[in-house]
């Protein structure tokens, strides 16, 4: 009996030292956290540059090509802003369409831009040209 009580001190000690340790670790790194100076980042859109493997992003136009938004339902838009894309000024651009074209296909690209939908494999790898 005498043995099990010491263990259970023993354990209480070690627990409580490691939570003392746990804290004060959190601690400095939520005052770590706080001190971290914020940096403004400008975007910048990088320069198109034509290329024979992207024959489909070399006829759209430098200044993009906006998108109707008047179909898209509320829900469609509001997955949207969760994912952090603001269809109402979302514009698309040879950059985009290039990165496309590596991703799925010239031929692919092509039929999504005359009307056909994407399927959602090709959405899922689309979102990282967005």
């Amino acid at each position: 009996m005498k043995q099990l009580k010491i263990f259970l001190l023993v354990g209480f000690v070690l627990l409580f030292i490691a939570a003392g340790a746990v804290g004060y670790v959190w601690l400095k790194l939520q005052h770590a956290l706080q001190t971290v100076p914020t940096i403004d980042v400008e975007q910048v859109t990088p320069v198109f540059v034509e290329s024979d493997d992207t024959p489909v992003a070399n006829t759209v136009p430098e200044e993009g090509i906006p998108i109707d938004t008047s179909t898209v339902s509320a829900e469609q838009k509001e997955v949207a802003k969760k994912v952090g894309i603001d269809l109402d000024t979302i514009v698309i651009t040879p950059q985009m369409v290039s990165c496309a074209e590596q991703k799925i296909g010239s031929t692919r690209v092509a039929e999504i831009m005359n009307g056909s939908s994407p399927t959602t494999l090709e959405g899922i790898s689309l979102l990282g040209c967005l």
